[in-house]
């Protein structure tokens, strides 16, 4: 039989299924029309299907194409992009779908490959391929099998490469789950497809096999918006183009229609699938057995009519999980006896039968009416929200838009432009909608169109969306914080946090959600301590509800870890997020954007906890994987070019490190809103990075400007206010403005010693007042003071001994300063062995302690002069010299001042011509960089002395 007459076969199958059982037969003979191997086919399809061939799974043209043999095999070792075929894993409706590898340096990473077969890659097609592409590889949810990649081979088909989840059938995990996990399985998928909905992607195709569960129990959704984009949407047979995406079993009636599909189809579809999850049998719309809650569940997400079904998924979800909890749902209609079960059922236990008769013969009418409302209202949002989307959808697509290759934000911003007025008489549609549209700018990193659409939502809620009331409260308030206005998010938080009490009593989800919150503003307000109580609680309290690896729980981990950081406990924040990472790499391909920020904060971590080189890595990884999957002047990205500056600058590339500040500001400047506490912290860092490289003029004006952000946002003695006064003391100082220094330096210190006798002592204190103790001390000592700067420098010792058991560049800096202090005083013998413990810190956090090894070393050659060892002098000073020019480059005066010391030592050793040669070198920078160092005298004297 010839492939038309297969095809022909099975849509005769289909039409035969829908019929009784005992009127099969005449339906094949009568439209066979005495095509008797026509009929026997029809028939071996017939009994197939019901053994149990999941037949109906899938598209009509992929089983007749396989009975045919018409499929196009891909041998081991092909190769498509950058991909190499290992084997065949399964066919679907678009075709085979390969197991497939690619290979890095130090990776190997596997997809699932699926090439569209013949039939499928006409030129509408190819061109709808494209455009979409883009928008469904940014889906990133733990439980969406993700879009990595996608090209057109040779021969003209398109093929794409999705995540592989090695895992099971939905049907087959089923088989062996509990009714309670199964249901818990129901809702994680409701989040995934939920998530997709915000970024205005729908699904279209959902079905027992398009659900993989892993070894852990975890789903994932695979195909996401794959119909959307191979469906020949340009073609004037749009409907019969559609339908060969269809999986006619678990079509939506509109689909079968041939009308657009919308939030609402993957609703219908959704129900279908929650239907046979909890049955384990095949969904029938015309027969719907499951009784209780479940089944009135099934029944309103799977109503023909798309506007009488749950106005989201969200809302479906919500149900069952009162379902679950043994709550009453609102899609059943209400009577005080349901409501009356419902409670008996949860607290059988002390509750008199009599007395729940009582409450339902007094409160049934006015429940039953409370109830119908709510039922009314919901249909309409839902009626409201289905339609705007649905027209959303088709003003964007390329028959409507004359070729324009639509992006999200398009999607985004023709959403925000119509819903004022397309829903003003709709309030509770229009305040879910723009909910939505504030998530979506948030992640398109548009702040202030996010905040305009929260802000807009927050009135227009209605009693019945008290999740999504507080939910926004919360968002609105990350918005807030990030502009810096910390009141105001608290305010929000507030409000968000009593609404809970009074609305969502038992819901440990948006409990855990609004800590947490709360926890990022004390942290960002300084309070480290208390961010990380509040961190701690909402963390166990996740670990006991969902599991150490659930992504609920590493998101608590993230946020716990932040805090932790902050607070000095570094070792237990790298912990936390190691194991977030561990688990990423598991379980998310190795492009998902959603891996960036666990990357960005171990290399954070890594980094303070003095591991540069481990933190270089880390953050290469974190960047690369941010350049490819974000947009070029994303937040993110100059997030993450700034953690890169910081630990070249640590590792002795000043100069790579400031090659990078530009890029970093511009993107951070561009923002629509930018994050002003993220452009505070940047500009701070590109100032002490002129810094080290000797541009005090840059220096001051970053610095400056840093401060001037910084103070419209934190109180006056937050520790980033104070390191930037402290910054700019320094700089003064380093103008030889000594006294100026020196006084702004004291007001930092006494603020800084009043804030830590108010919040405690901490590692995070501490590390802020010993950078402004030394800069104290040298400015003492440049001042010719080095008796007075003797008991700053004990008492900083005494500090870092208290912080530090470990060699740190903390420590090492300190015990540099009483060295230096030491040898000034001319107490060498007390000096020397300070100076090398200072030198053995910094030569174990190599490449990191350059400085302070430099620091060090000039102290041991200025005391090994001091006894006139010349050769010992020479030696130290060479270290110096080659530290200080691998930090600041050789025309800093740092550099200058140590050639000055080694043109001294060998002027003593005889060596008048190399003498003469570093103190020329020296006298011309330190004239022109430091002309009112005191040093600068003495080193005149030396130059002088070689001329006689």
């Amino acid at each position: 039989m010839d492939l038309p007459h297969r095809r022909r076969a099975f849509a005769l199958l289909r039409d035969a299924l829908a019929l009784e059982d005992t009127e099969r037969d005449a339906f094949v003979t009568a439209q066979c029309g005495g095509d008797h191997a026509l009929a026997a086919t029809v028939r071996e399809l017939l009994a197939a299907a019901a053994a149990g061939n999941r037949l109906l799974d899938r598209d009509a043209g992929d089983v007749a194409a396989e009975l045919a043999g018409d499929d196009d095999d891909l041998p081991a070792g092909t190769m498509l992009g950058d991909w190499r075929v290992v084997r065949e894993i399964g066919r679907g409706g678009m075709g085979a779908v390969y197991l497939a590898e690619r290979r890095g340096d130090d990776f190997v990473q596997r997809c699932a490959l699926k090439l569209v077969k013949r039939g499928m890659d006409s030129r509408e097609v190819l061109a709808r391929f494209k455009r979409e592409r883009g928008i469904l590889a940014r889906l990133s949810h733990p439980n969406i099998a993700r879009l990595v990649d996608g090209g057109v081979a040779a021969d003209g088909r398109p093929w794409l490469a999705m995540e592989y989840v090695d895992g099971v059938p939905l049907d087959a995990w089923a088989a062996g789950a509990d009714a309670d996990a199964r249901l818990a399985l129901a809702l994680r998928l409701a989040d995934a497809l939920s998530y997709a909905h915000r970024q205005l992607v729908v699904h279209r195709d959902l079905k027992p096999s398009n659900v993989l569960v892993d070894a852990r129990g975890e789903p994932h959704l695979l195909d996401f918006g794959i119909a959307k984009l191979l469906e020949d949407a340009d073609t004037p047979e749009r409907t019969a183009t559609a339908a060969r995406f269809l999986t006619r079993a678990y079509a939506a009636p509109e689909q079968v229609r041939g009308e657009d599909a919308g939030t609402a189809t993957d609703v219908y579809q959704f129900g279908a699938l929650l239907y046979e999850l909890v049955a384990a049998r095949r969904f029938d719309a015309a027969a719907n057995a499951l009784r209780g809650d479940v089944g009135v569940i099934v029944t309103r997400a799977t109503d023909p009519e798309p506007a009488r079904r749950y106005g989201s998924v969200d809302a479906l979800a919500q149900d069952l999980r009162r379902a679950r909890a043994g709550l009453p749902i609102l899609a059943r209609a209400d009577s005080a006896g349901y409501r009356a079960r419902r409670f008996l059922a949860r607290h059988r236990l002390g509750v008199a039968a009599a007395a729940i008769a009582f409450a339902a013969l007094v409160g049934g009418t006015a429940v039953a009416l409370w109830q119908a409302r709510i039922a009314r209202a919901e249909a309409r949002r839902a009626e409201a929200v289905n339609g705007f989307l649905e027209d959303i959808f088709r003003s964007i697509d390329p028959a409507n838009s004359r070729g324009r290759e639509a992006t999200a934000k398009d999607l985004v911003d023709e959403a925000a432009a119509r819903i004022g007025r397309e829903l003003a008489d709709q309030p509770a549609a229009a305040a879910q909608l723009r909910a939505v549209l504030g998530a979506s700018y948030v992640g398109l990193g548009d702040y202030a169109a996010a905040e305009a659409q929260f802000r807009a939502a927050l009135p227009l809620f209605s009693r019945e969306q008290a999740a999504l009331a507080i939910d926004t409260r919360h968002s609105l308030a990350q918005v807030r914080g990030v502009a810096g206005d910390y009141d105001d998010a608290t305010a929000l938080i507030d409000e968000a946090e009593a609404l809970r009490v009074a609305r969502r009593p038992d819901d440990a989800d948006l409990a855990d959600l609004l800590t947490f919150e709360r926890a990022s503003i004390l942290g960002a307000r300084g309070h480290y301590a208390q961010a990380v109580a509040l961190a701690r609680r909402a963390l166990a309290s996740r670990r006991e509800r969902l599991g150490p690896d659930a992504p609920a729980t590493l998101s608590a981990e993230q946020s716990t870890a932040i805090h932790l950081n902050d607070l000095g406990e570094t070792g237990e924040a790298i912990a936390l997020v190691r194991h977030i990472v561990d688990v990423e790499r598991r379980t998310l391909a190795p492009d998902d954007p959603t891996r960036g920020p666990a990357l960005f904060n171990l290399a954070t971590y890594q980094a303070d906890a003095g591991d540069y080189a481990a933190s270089l890595v880390t953050i290469d990884e974190a960047l690369a994987l941010r350049r490819k999957t974000l947009p070029p002047n994303h937040a993110d990205i100059a997030r993450t070019l700034g953690r890169k500056a910081v630990s070249l600058e640590r590792t002795g590339d000043a100069a790579q490190a400031l090659a990078l500040r530009p890029e970093i500001i511009a993107i951070l400047r561009a923002q629509p809103q930018p994050d002003k506490g993220l452009l505070a912290q940047e500009l701070n860092n590109w100032g002490v990075n002129c810094y080290r490289l000797g541009d005090l003029d840059g220096a001051t004006q970053h610095v400056g400007e840093a401060l001037a952000l910084w103070q419209t946002m934190l109180p006056a003695d937050h520790t980033y206010v104070l390191t930037a006064r402290s910054s700019l003391a320094a700089l003064a100082t380093n103008r030889g403005r000594l006294a100026d220094g020196e006084a702004q330096l004291r007001l930092v210190l006494a603020a800084r010693d009043a804030a830590t006798a108010r919040d405690g002592d901490s590692l995070a204190s501490a590390s802020g007042w010993l950078s402004s103790q030394s800069a104290l001390i040298a400015n003492l000592r440049y001042q010719g003071r080095a008796a007075e700067a003797l008991a700053p420098a004990r008492e900083a010792i005494a500090r870092v001994d208290k912080f530090y058991t470990a060699p740190s560049l903390e420590r090492s800096t300190a015990r540099g300063d009483l060295a230096a202090v030491l040898a000034d005083t001319g107490d060498c013998a007390q000096a020397e062995p300070v100076a090398q413990s200072a030198l053995d810190d910094a030569r174990a956090l190599a490449p990191a302690g350059i400085i302070e090894g430099a620091h060090a070393s000039l102290v041991l050659g200025g005391c090994a002069l001091a006894r006139r060892d010349f050769a010992g002098a020479r030696t130290q000073f060479r270290d110096a010299v080659a530290g200080y020019a691998q930090a600041g480059g050789a025309d800093h005066w740092r550099t200058a001042f140590a050639r000055g010391q080694l043109g001294r030592a060998l002027l003593g050793a005889g060596e008048r011509d190399a003498a003469r040669t570093e103190l020329d070198a020296a006298v011309g920078v330190l004239a022109v960089q430091r002309p009112w160092l005191r040093d600068l005298v003495s080193l005149r004297a030396a130059q002088a002395s070689l001329a006689r």
